[in-house]
């Protein structure tokens, strides 16, 4: 006689001279065998495909002890939901495939495209690339979640195509490019690991032709907006120093490792060790600037260095505070659509780097005027040519004024959106 199947009554049940079965009243085909050595076996008895032409099967759902009640009846209602599906799915088959991917994971974990990616980034990243957190954050987005469980020599050129088609569809082609430049890296890189790996990779791939592969993007003056406003929901100092970025016009870096003792009289003076021309760098700050390093508060007593969440080390979760920031940026973008356009997929606003910020500044300086040989030396370009070996003059005060310009453009494009 069939009965629910609870842990009472399996517990209850006393073996015989031979197989005994007991058929829960909820669930059909889903049953517990005792036999004659008192083991007690879940069981899920079905016939596939379904009706009588259909053959007899046994799922072996897994031991009393080794499983509960509780977790067999869940494992038969999958089994069972499965069979009602359109098409039918057979449990067995379902089986099958899950331990042959679970054997193939276990000889070779090594070779999984999530284990290489961590791997690549400690390794060769780390080592060899400032830009090393960027390149783990594409990674972890666009590549691990679609092949992390995959074996790096299982992946075809096809498979890579299609998530290249992905990825452009959802953000654009220059998103992409970029994750199709750390696949690329990736794979080369552990070729030379491996000499049985060979990248299944061809030129021509990009979705970038290659006149166009230079980066060009700025933020527009909404994008900038958005950002500044999402910036207010963001911790500090990332918040102060994404802002302190776009105001001065330099490198994430150096700002990032900027000292205490490099300020005085509101100038910013890098040092040659910590600047990428190998020269020392003068900034001017306005008043703008200088007030998102008094917004640090009493961050600015914990060490050494400005921009900092330790006091000894410069701030470094660039990575992880930037995705927050994302998320904070389609929260905002979302909420300002219809109701009826609020789950449009993909990011309402394309990919966007720290680094941009650098070149929308030069873009609102040109706007407002400012000579373009003095904005280079706000950003610290090197001046070629025979101006470059003979002008050793600072230009201070053209460099204050191009970045109180900068600051002013800043300030009147902020209150343009009602929010400064």
């Amino acid at each position: 006689m069939a009965e629910k199947l609870t842990k009472s009554v399996v517990d209850a049940l006393k073996p015989g001279n031979r197989d005994r079965f007991t058929w829960d009243s909820e669930i059909k085909g889903f049953a517990v065998k005792v036999t004659p050595a008192r083991r007690k076996v879940f069981l899920f008895v079905y016939r596939f495909p379904r009706g009588r032409a259909g053959k007899v099967r046994r799922f072996t759902i897994g031991t009393y002890g080794s499983v509960t009640t509780d977790q067999a009846r869940d494992a038969a209602k999958i089994a069972s939901a499965g069979l009602a599906a359109n098409p039918p799915i057979d449990p067995m088959a379902a089986l099958e495939a899950d331990r042959k991917t679970a054997e193939s994971e276990r000889r070779a974990p090594k070779q999984s495209v999530e284990a290489i990616a961590r791997t690549f980034v400690e390794k060769h990243h780390k080592a060899h690339n400032r830009t090393w957190r960027e390149a783990e954050r594409i990674l972890n987005r666009h590549i691990v979640p679609a092949w992390g469980r995959r074996q790096i020599g299982d992946i075809t050129r096809g498979e890579v195509n299609d998530l290249l088609d992905e990825i452009e569809t959802q953000a654009g082609a220059t998103t992409a490019h970029a994750a199709l430049k750390q696949i690329r890296r990736m794979f080369n890189w552990y070729a030379v690991k491996d000499e049985r790996f060979s990248s299944p990779l061809v030129r021509g791939m990009s979705r970038i032709a290659p006149k166009k592969q230079r980066r060009a993007r700025t933020l527009n003056d909404d994008e900038l907006r958005t950002v500044w406003q999402a910036l207010d929901a963001s911790t500090t100092p990332f918040r102060q120093v994404v802002r302190f970025l776009l105001l001065t016009a330099q490198r994430r870096t150096e700002a990032a490792g900027a000292k205490q003792d490099e300020f005085a009289s509101a100038v910013w003076t890098i040092p040659p060790e910590r600047y990428k021309t190998d020269k020392v760098h003068v900034v001017p700050l306005s008043a703008f600037a200088l007030r998102q390093i008094e917004d640090l508060g009493d961050h600015r007593k914990l060490g050494e260095f400005l921009f900092t969440t330790t006091g000894d080390k410069p701030f470094q979760g660039f990575g992880k505070a930037k995705a927050n920031l994302d998320i904070e940026i389609e929260r905002i973008l979302r909420a300002r659509l219809p109701k009826g356009e609020r789950r449009r997929k993909g990011p309402l606003m394309p990919h966007w780097q720290i680094h941009d910020l650098r070149r929308t500044a030069k873009t609102l300086m040109q706007r407002a005027k400012v000579r373009p040989d003095v904005s280079e030396r706000v950003l610290g370009h090197a001046i070629h040519g025979v101006e470059g070996t003979y002008d050793r003059y600072e230009y201070l005060d053209e460099k204050r004024d191009a970045l109180n310009k900068l600051a002013s453009s800043v300030a009147s494009l902020l209150t343009e959106g009602a929010h400064l």
